[in-house]
């Protein structure tokens, strides 16, 4: 039996590289899966028809997370096309160019707050939903830089670790209605095409150099361990944080 069978699942920046691959993880553990978008709508189709050409399980859905109202549109179309939502994943962050605070400017915190709004949208508006099945998994994709730490990153890392007590807040907050939430941190991945630049080469070998198993987590990694969240295996856990980093991270 597949560990998501029956559920359905909600990945909000499903078209991204890390995104995709945990949309694909769910659906291949049996969940019908909706691949949110904002821009990469053609990405998005692709990778539904390419898990379900019937599209009877897996869908594109588009929708911008700094809006509350098409958000809730989308929840209810994906409720209304699959017969609940069980599982919402927040894979929202865009990528970022690193930028020292004394050479920053007040606009290159619009991205990451931008992101941080869209969190808290994405969660709100599945409540509801979830509040009424008495049953909801809440997954956030946060970082290791939560809580190590990288020149040219403090923007992003004040977001990642507010959202990280944001959802043990939320945690608190849903428990009476069986909505667990929990967050998922990645260190670097090893195979996601997101950080280029000489300033990120120096930033990886650093931080590769601590990890336990000698390299990053892959995307399927990260992946699996969303799965573990979203299933029945992990149901007696909340508030909780899983850094999958190689070992680079030990809390």
């Amino acid at each position: 039996m597949q560990l998501l069978e029956g559920k359905t699942a909600i990945v909000y920046g499903g078209s991204g590289v890390l995104g995709s691959k945990i949309a694909r993880e769910l659906y291949e553990q049996g969940a019908k899966t909706a691949i949110h978008c904002f821009h990469g709508w053609e990405r998005a189709q692709k990778l539904a028809e390419e898990l379900d050409p019937s599209r009877k399980n897996a869908i594109a859905v588009q929708a911008d997370c700094g809006d509350p109202q098409a958000l809730t549109g989308l929840v209810e179309k994906v409720r209304n096309t699959f017969g609940s939502v069980d599982i919402v994943v927040n894979a929202v962050h865009p990528p970022f160019e690193p930028v020292d605070v004394a050479d920053s400017k007040d606009g290159d915190w619009k991205l990451h707050l931008d992101a941080m709004m869209s969190g808290y949208h994405i969660f709100q508006t599945a409540i509801p939903v979830m509040r009424e099945q008495q049953f909801g998994r809440l997954i956030y994709i946060s970082a290791a830089m939560a809580v190590r730490y990288g020149a040219g990153c403090s923007m992003y890392t004040a977001v990642k670790r507010g959202m990280n007590g944001f959802c043990r807040t939320l945690a608190i907050e849903e428990a009476k209605n069986n909505i667990l939430v929990n967050i998922v941190a990645p260190g670097g991945v090893a195979d996601a095409e997101t950080e280029t630049g000489e300033d990120w080469d120096e930033m990886t070998k650093e931080f590769i150099a601590k990890c336990a198993l000698g390299r990053f987590a892959t995307s399927k990694e990260v992946a699996n361990t969303v799965v573990y969240f979203a299933s029945d295996l992990a149901e007696g856990i909340t508030g909780q944080t899983l850094y999958v980093s190689g070992g680079e991270i030990m809390l």
